[in-house]
């Protein structure tokens, strides 16, 4: 065993090969642990921390320097049964490698995939194409007469070589031809979960000038997914694709100099202002404005913050996505409501009340009635607590009119009908308490189905949603905090609870039903 890892002379197959390296891994791990071993009996016993880092240093040199020899002794091996001479072969390869990396890594951005995402495309086509030669070539027969098997192992070899070098050109070489085409591909490679391979593509795109790939590959840089985070040269991407008239560029522009809107009030004001210009390019500038102007406290700077809130809204508005429209509806909704009230009696104050709400109130119920027409079941909640708040003060026109048909707690069922999960489990929980508590027999029927409709909400599962950052053709470095379909635990626990209740009272029920002193009383 000393000498099929140590040793230099003799040669190893193709099997044999890859097993003495997986050898030679449980050996560098067993002097790591050896090591880890000796440190901790030596802190048990006392021994100053200098003595700790000495060890450390120890362990390092000792296991590098095993890995490496191991490693070196059976490429030595494995190149002699192929039939080629060891050292100038692993020479010439460790040679072109560093090159690479050292020298031509820094004439290019581009870089092969992982996991030799540090190489250019050539560095990583010599490593890949090395490493199917050592695996699939066969080794040199004794009689020097390949066999059959051999033969077809050396078409293997080459053709997988040839392969991954067809394919890593077309991917990776600054070609202006299939743009449409490898923007698809990554797509599907982030959403697939390879985030490395979606920016080796979106590279030599980028260098081409590309609008949409300098703003994608800024949003991979920003985040830090797929390739290291930089902000400096994200920066430097949103501009040159600004530059190149792409709007979602410069709203990620805007995001990445002041940072998604919070607590800072100056600062959400600021950024609210600087993305105005881009709303009627870029939609979902109308929604990150919508969060920036949630606080009351950012009309000390922008006097006008009502206003902008609506024009941003008008703007959601072409956008027909159902989850961004009942964003902004909530949002103007929530600000509505959040008003001061007028003062009792004031006709001055409430004149002054209603000029700050009726707006506010009427773009809200377009935008929720929007949401809900495009299959967003959350919107009917919201739209039951405008009717019930303001619907008297919004008009007589179709949309105020259907407003009103229903009363909150209607358009609340309209949403659980819908799939809206909070709605469901509110009016199951309402059924299940109405048949414990109403002191009126109720059928079998109506108990099925009151627990049914509790199980429903209880038991039902959350899906996985995809991150919205990337699902359009842009994407975006921030995304607008908008609603989703969440898992509501309060409103699951409150129906559980009173579905457990209602258990209890239904099976006490029918054990009193059946004593003999209750039989007794029915007879009489």
């Amino acid at each position: 065993m000393i000498d099929a890892l140590f040793g230099f002379r003799g040669r190893l197959g193709r099997l044999a090969f890859l097993g003495w390296n997986l050898a030679g891994m449980v050996v560098v791990g067993a002097i790591a642990v050896a090591f880890l071993v000796l440190g901790a009996g030596l802190a048990a016993v006392g021994v100053p921390s200098d003595g700790a880092k000495i060890l450390g240093v120890l362990m390092a040199l000792t296991a590098g320097g095993a890995g490496i020899w191991m490693t070196l002794a059976i490429l030595g091996k494995r190149v002699r049964d192929i039939g080629l001479a060891p050292l100038p072969w692993m020479i010439g390869a460790i040679t072109l490698l560093a090159v690479d990396e050292a020298v031509l890594a820094r004439f290019t951005d581009l870089r092969f995939l992982s996991p030799f995402a540090r190489q250019t495309p050539l560095g990583g086509l010599l490593a890949t194409g090395s490493i199917i030669f050592l695996v699939c070539w066969p080794g040199r027969s004794e009689s020097g007469n390949p066999g059959a098997s051999d033969a077809v192992m050396r078409r293997m070899a080459i053709a997988l070589t040839v392969l991954i070098s067809i394919v890593s050109a077309g991917l990776l070489a600054p070609l202006n031809v299939f743009v449409p085409q490898r923007h698809a591909l990554v797509q599907k490679a982030l959403a697939s979960g390879w985030p490395s391979v979606a920016a080796a593509l979106l590279t030599p795109l980028a260098e081409l000038s590309d609008a949409r790939a300098l703003n994608n590959l800024g949003v991979l840089r920003a985040r830090g997914v797929g390739t290291p985070r930089n902000f400096g040269d994200a920066s430097r991407l949103f501009a040159s694709a600004a530059d190149r008239g792409s709007a979602r560029a410069r709203l990620n522009g805007a995001m990445i100099a002041n940072g998604s809107c919070g607590l800072n009030v100056s600062q959400a004001a600021a950024t609210a202002e600087r993305l105005a210009p881009i709303t009627e390019a870029d939609p979902a500038a109308a929604s990150h404005i919508q969060d920036c102007l949630y606080f009351e406290a950012t009309s000390r700077t922008l006097p006008d913050r009502d206003q902008r809130s609506i024009t941003a809204a008008t703007q959601v508005q072409q956008t027909g996505d159902g989850t961004v429209l009942l964003h902004s509806g909530m949002a103007l909704l929530d600000r509505a409501r959040t008003a001061q009230r007028p003062v009792y009696g004031n006709p001055d104050d409430e004149r002054r009340y209603d000029s700050v709400v009726v707006p506010l109130a009427r773009k809200a119920m377009e935008l929720l009635f929007a949401a809900a027409d495009a299959g967003t079941p959350g919107a009917y909640a919201p739209l039951g607590i405008l009717s019930m708040q303001f619907g008297d003060k919004l008009g007589d026109d179709p949309l105020a009119v259907r407003l009103r048909e229903r009363s909150n707690w209607e358009w609340l069922e309209v949403g659980a009908e819908r799939g809206d999960w909070a709605a469901q489990c509110r009016v199951a929980q309402a059924r299940v308490t109405q048949l414990r508590f109403d002191g009126k027999p109720y059928t079998r029927q109506a108990f099925d189905s009151a627990v049914a409709a509790a199980r429903d909400c209880i038991d039902r599962q959350e899906r996985q949603q995809e991150p919205r950052w990337y699902r359009e053709p842009e994407w975006l470095v921030l995304t607008p905090r908008l609603p989703r379909q969440a898992r509501p635990t309060l409103d699951i626990a409150s129906a559980e609870a009173a579905l457990n209740g209602l258990l209890f009272f239904d099976a006490d029920r029918k054990l009193s039903e059946n004593t003999p002193s209750d039989a007794a009383r029915r007879k009489q």
